[in-house]
């Protein structure tokens, strides 16, 4: 299949075929045994498009297999794939293709192998070492190069290593902007900036050699978790305030504060981290100081740049650093940019003429009211309104930080949600109404009682059976039914009835496909609701958490172009959360997702707590605040219901008689007692 072939494939079919990709190389990554077989990934796609997946699946079965030294033998895939072009496929086993090559599945079966140093960067094969340097993967790229991490053999110690991207190093003015890199982060030296170990030319191959950090940036974990708490964004501020305070007084200027440029170890230290955007201001030693900042050329993100360095680049200064960490500390709180534009020109205008926002609300109470302030301040427009210094900044945010630590017990253990007379009625073990009967027993004398007991044991009465709810440990505990596969473009509404035992970033339920929709939890106890919508990912999340140990009922609704969440009845608050929810295939996942469905760094979803029902419908169950349903029960609309009645076994019934019964996987059965 070429890639002119597959281009002309229909829009819905190439989503579907890329997603499919993306699941497959997830799988290959993830399998601690044997490379898993294509073929047995294309059961979701119609049979006229198989022979598309078959092409774009097998030049990354082969790169996995090469790697575990499994066999690639050309006549066992043509015994397996009797169909295909036998030229074209012995090109592909012949091609000397990597894993890192195929995570993007950039390459196609007429691709020719290249190395190091190739201008062609989807098909750079990774080097194995670099000097002193043994390669171990890939830790990212981006606009200068990639970055990998290595190992330097004599030493044994773990590094990060910066590799200038061929086209480049044979630029004699972009090789000295790497070049300025390697003199702004050599003369650094800060416990909140990333140090520079080494630096070299190899063979026409420049390389910068930092130390390596255990952890995520900011970014990325506030994507993968959530925003952080007003405590927590105001310490990683200071921290990166305490590191640009350092730079600035060595006459370097960074210009590209922004979240994923800020790395956060296991410690909870973070570090600055991509000089390559720096200048230095009054650099003696640097004879040959060329401005390679052309007049026009603008450097930075449009999301955390200032009005003046969106003009021009060399109008940057300290106070310009200071700007984009504020842009940074709203997105620590919000998960989202202060402005956003349709195209990149447009969001920086908007950093000129949009008013600046306040802080959100959850942010805001009165022992915070502080913190918008100085937010306010470091994002003002004009240079002189802001914080003139990192020393003024960290001032007034250690300031902030003391009246946070004297302030009473903070509210996350407060919640919205109804008292429990308000709560749910769950099924119990007791009979309904015997507390009731107690009453009138207690005043009925013989004859009443009699009469009492025969009406209770009549064959005409029945009493509600026991009833159980599934446990999940948060660990890998999960209950799937891989033939639940909905239609999720129109209206639906998830509802669960959970109990939260453990805070942790979790899925209650995921129904997985194209576009996919799940409840979450996050760590801060706060529920939320996802959506896909082709590309784009809606989320919303509650302002204020739930009770942990408490039964909650919990409906996420999606009327087709919005998403709404209620608890307990009640239609909460909320705010949009920021996060690209990945491609996945289909399928119906309570109390977590298996492994494999989702990307490494983001499947640890595992539900800490118990469901007692689940149910998903098709239209909008909910638009205002209703009484809880005392039980789920079978609707016309229902498309699957789990009451976990069973109470034993490792299947639990779908109740809505669709027959999408439910695997249980490490989950223990709970005997609900009443709330």
């Amino acid at each position: 299949m070429t890639v002119y072939q597959f281009d002309d494939l229909p829009e819905n079919v190439l989503l579907q075929v890329n997603r499919l990709c993306n699941a497959y190389e997830s799988a290959c990554r993830t399998s601690s045994d044997v490379t898993p077989l294509l073929e047995d990934w294309l059961t979701e796609l119609p049979d006229d498009y198989r022979m598309a997946g078959i092409w774009e699946l097998l030049p990354v079965e082969v790169a996995y297999r090469r790697q575990r030294n499994e066999s690639c033998d050309l006549a066992d895939y043509r015994q397996r794939f009797p169909k295909l072009n036998p030229e074209q496929l012995a090109a592909c086993l012949q091609t000397d293709t990597h894993v890192d090559d195929v995570i993007d599945l950039a390459n196609r079966t007429t691709a020719e192998p290249t190395r190091l140093g190739s201008d062609n960067e989807s098909t750079r094969v990774m080097p194995k070492t670099i000097g002193d340097y043994e390669i171990v993967d890939v830790l990212g790229k981006g606009g200068m190069g990639t970055v990998y991490r290595a190992i330097h053999r004599r030493m044994d110690r773990t590094v990060a290593l910066k590799v200038l991207r061929p086209e480049i190093s044979r630029d004699p003015s972009l090789r000295q902007r790497f070049e300025r890199e390697v003199r702004a982060v050599a003369r650094l030296s800060h416990p909140n900036i990333v140090a520079a170990l080494d630096a070299r030319e190899e063979d026409g191959v420049y390389c910068l050699i930092t130390e390596f950090i255990e952890g995520d940036d900011l970014r990325t974990q506030v994507r993968n978790k959530g925003p952080l708490s007003p405590s927590a964004a105001i310490e990683v501020v200071l921290q990166v305030a305490r590191g640009l305070e350092y730079a600035h007084s060595q006459g370097v200027i960074h210009r590209d504060i922004k979240p994923a440029n800020l790395l956060r170890d296991t410690s909870g230290v973070v570090k600055i981290l991509d000089m390559g955007l720096a200048r230095i201001e009054h650099s003696v030693a640097d004879h040959d100081s060329t401005e390679l900042t052309a007049s026009g050329m603008m450097m930075g993100t449009a999301e955390y740049m200032s009005p003046e360095q969106a003009r021009n680049t060399k109008n940057a200064d300290a106070r310009s650093d200071l700007y984009s960490l504020g842009c940074t500390l709203y997105f620590l709180l919000t998960g989202r940019p202060v402005y956003r534009g349709e195209s990149a020109i447009d969001t920086i205008l908007a950093h000129g003429a949009q008013p600046i926002p306040s802080l959100p609300k959850h942010a805001k109470g009165d022992s915070l009211s502080i913190l918008d302030g100085v937010f306010q301040r470091m994002v003002a427009k004009k240079p002189d309104d802001r914080f003139q210094s990192s020393s003024e900044l960290i001032a007034a945010l250690s300031s902030v930080q003391e009246k946070l630590l004297s302030q009473p017990a903070d509210r996350s253990n407060r919640s919205r949600a109804p008292q429990p007379s308000q709560r749910p009625t769950l099924r119990t073990q007791t009979p309904t109404g015997v507390d009731s009967w107690k009453r009138y027993i207690i005043g009925l004398g013989v004859v009443g009682i009699f009469a009492v007991l025969l009406i209770f044991f009549s064959p005409s009465s029945t009493a509600v059976s026991s009833s159980y709810a599934l446990r999940f440990d948060g660990q890998n505990s999960y209950a799937s039914a891989r033939t639940a596969t909905f239609e999720m473009s129109g209206p639906i509404t998830l509802e669960v009835v959970c109990r939260i035992d453990q805070l942790r970033l979790s899925n209650l339920v995921s129904c997985l496909g194209p576009e996919w929709m799940a409840l979450f939890l996050r760590p801060d106890g706060c529920l939320g609701v996802a959506k896909q919508v082709g590309s784009d990912s809606q989320l919303i999340v509650t302002t204020e958490p739930v009770e942990t140990g408490q039964w909650h009922h919990v409906a996420g609704v999606w009327d087709g172009q919005q998403l709404r969440l209620f608890v307990n009845g009640e239609s909460v608050e909320t705010e949009p959360m920021g996060y690209t929810m990945p491609d996945t295939q289909g399928g119906l996942y309570m109390g977590g997702v298996r492994l494999d469905l989702l990307p490494p760094q983001e499947n640890d979803r595992f539900f800490a707590g118990s469901l007692q029902a689940v149910r998903i419908s098709r239209g909008e169950q909910y638009t205002k605040a209703f009484e809880p349903p005392t039980q789920l029960t079978n609707e016309s609309t229902t498309l699957a219901l789990y009451q976990f009645d069973e109470g034993t076994g490792t299947i639990t019934h779908d109740a809505s008689g669709n027959n999408h019964d439910a695997t249980l996987h490490n989950t223990e059965w709970l005997q609900v007692v009443d709330p």
